[in-house]
C-alpha cells in the first residue's frame, strides 16, 4: 500500500519505530508504533483509503473494529487518507500529539465505545424489548470487582458488575464517579465470558485488584 508506506517513511524519519499491517485475523492495523522502550506498541494506526458500500461496512470499519483493538489493549488513530495528501506535515503532528498523551482513559478502559461520553453516564448498548422483558436492577457496591492503577502521575480505577446478562464497566480517574457503560449479552454464560476477557486484559495492564 503506498500510502501506508509513504506514512511509515516519514514517522521512521522522525526517529520512530514502524511496523506495517500489524496484528491478526481482521484487526489489523495498518501501522504500528513501537514505544520509546521497544517493549510493546505504543500506537495503532488506521488508515481510511477504502470505500463502504453499506452502512454495515461503515460501522465495521469505524465502529467495531476501534473498539475490539481498544478492548484487547491497543491505543489507535484513525487517518484519513484525505488529510495525508492534503496536508501531511498536519497528520505526523497529530500523531506525535497522541504519543504524547501517553495512556490516558481515552479509548482505553471503555471496551463498549468510541465516544468520550459524560461523566455518570449510563448507556446500555442493547435494550430489553417486548412485553416480558424486565428492568435490571443496577449493581450495589457489593457486586463490583475494582481494579487500580498508579503509575506516575497516573491515578485510574477500573470496575465491572455483572447482572444478569448485563455486564457493567464503571471507569476513570480516582476520587471521580467516572464513566459508566452497559452491555448486555443474550445469556449469562455469554456476559460471564466477557467480563472475565475484559478482567484480564486489565491485569495485564497493570490494574491490580483491590
Amino acid at each position: 500500500d503506498p500510502l501506508r508506506s509513504d506514512i511509515a517513511r516519514e514517522l521512521a524519519l522522525r526517529g520512530h519505530t514502524v511496523h506495517e499491517h500489524v496484528g491478526g485475523a481482521s484487526f489489523r492495523c495498518d501501522l504500528g508504533l513501537v514505544s520509546e522502550d521497544g517493549s510493546d506498541f505504543a500506537l495503532g494506526i488506521l488508515i481510511d483509503g477504502g470505500t463502504y458500500d453499506s452502512a454495515r461496512k461503515v460501522y465495521e470499519r469505524f465502529v467495531f473494529k476501534p473498539s475490539i483493538l481498544r478492548a484487547f489493549g491497543w491505543r489507535v488513530i484513525d487517518i484519513p487518507s484525505h488529510s495525508w495528501r492534503q496536508d501531511n506535515g498536519h497528520v505526523i503532528a497529530l500523531i506525535e500529539a497522541e504519543l504524547d498523551r501517553g495512556a490516558q482513559p481515552y479509548g482505553d478502559d471503555d471496551p463498549f465505545t468510541d465516544i468520550p461520553l459524560p461523566a455518570s453516564v449510563s448507556v446500555p448498548v442493547t435494550a430489553p424489548k417486548g412485553p416480558a422483558a424486565q428492568e435490571v436492577a443496577p449493581p450495589s457496591e457489593g457486586d463490583w470487582q475494582t481494579f487500580r492503577f498508579r503509575k506516575g502521575t497516573s491515578d485510574k480505577f477500573w470496575r465491572v458488575a455483572l447482572r444478569g446478562t448485563d455486564l457493567v464497566v464503571n471507569y476513570g480517574r480516582s476520587g471521580t464517579k467516572g464513566q459508566s457503560v452497559t452491555k448486555s449479552f443474550d445469556d449469562e454464560g455469554r456476559a460471564k465470558r466477557e467480563m472475565n476477557k475484559l478482567i484480564l486484559e486489565k491485569t495485564r495492564k497493570g490494574y491490580a485488584e483491590e
